[in-house]
């Protein structure tokens, strides 16, 4: 799947498609919905990036940032760590319209 950079994505499979991680904006829904099924994916939530998109242009808010436990492996951590992620752009999405994430295998 070709990534549009200047596009706001709302279906979290696209994010799970080759090359969406850490590249594609996505709506708060489509965020939230990647950060609580990762776990069943074997992934762990590295880092959100919040900011807004207008335009096709992301502007990243630098205050808006999250990085999740590096070392979580456990599968209990890895879900509370998730779940932090979650919370994390749950609190955010009235001040972004979009966020970013960075997962990895664990």
């Amino acid at each position: 799947m070709p990534i549009d950079r200047n596009k706001l994505y709302d279906d979290p499979e696209e994010f799970f498609a080759p090359a969406g991680n850490a590249v594609i904006k996505l709506t708060p829904s489509a965020a939230i919905s990647i950060c609580k099924e990762a776990g069943l994916r074997r992934l762990v939530v590295l880092g959100v990036e919040g900011g807004n998109l207008r335009e096709g242009k992301f502007a990243p808010d630098g205050a808006c940032l999250w990085d999740g436990s590096e070392n979580a492996s456990e599968i209990d951590t890895v879900a509370r760590n998730n779940e932090e992620a979650a919370l994390f752009v749950e609190e955010n999405q009235k001040e972004h319209n979009a966020f970013i994430l960075t997962v990895a295998r664990r």
